[in-house]
């Protein structure tokens, strides 16, 4: 076998390999979908039909228009999302920015820091988390959803990773051009 036709049939098993994998990723999306439409009879009958025997759309009109809280459930997604997105985005890019550009005194302790952070599972700092926004009385608020999920170790490396990359070069012809270290972020 030549080369060619090995790295055919290399592509080919790969994209095999990788229909497979998408097929069983979006079986569960797409019986949650079929569900949808289904009455809550036929939903729990255990048979497994991806085609609605009885088509409907009562749980569509039972969520938007009889749940009285949804409408504020899909606020406080909205809020909380967009919340952690800005901030995490903010945070994490300045932080990765300056520990890949700036030079500043325990640079090094900052970065060996943020990587053992990264080895401690999220499991372990839950209870702790929950104690002090309890006694900061942050609990049931929008606060206490987003400050804590504001920086992230795994973005600040991610976004450090990232700012190591960009050519110096474009960072000297900002400064040639005349903008400060926070333009130039």
């Amino acid at each position: 076998m030549n080369q060619i036709s090995s790295f055919l049939l290399f592509k080919f098993l790969l994209y095999l390999l990788l229909i497979v994998y998408a097929v069983i990723i979006l079986i569960p999306f797409l019986w949650e979908v079929s569900a949808s439409f289904k009455p809550l009879s036929e939903i729990i009958s255990g048979e497994l039909n991806f085609i609605p025997q009885n088509f409907t759309l009562d749980n569509y009109q039972q969520i938007f228009l009889q749940e009285p809280l949804f409408w504020h459930w899909l606020f406080n997604s909205v809020v909380i999302s967009v919340g952690v997105t800005f901030s995490n985005l903010l945070s994490n890019s300045m932080a990765g920015y300056a520990l890949a550009r700036l030079r500043f005194v325990g640079k090094q302790f900052w970065f060996f820091l943020i990587l053992a952070v990264l080895a401690v599972p999220p499991q372990i700092i839950l209870i702790p988390s929950f104690l002090i926004l309890k006694a900061i009385g942050w609990l049931n608020y929008y606060q206490g959803m987003i400050v804590p999920s504001m920086v992230n170790a795994t973005f600040i490396f991610m976004m450090r990773q990232f700012f190591v990359n960009v050519p110096k070069e474009l960072e000297e012809a900002a400064q040639l051009d005349g903008l400060s270290t926070w333009e130039i972020f």
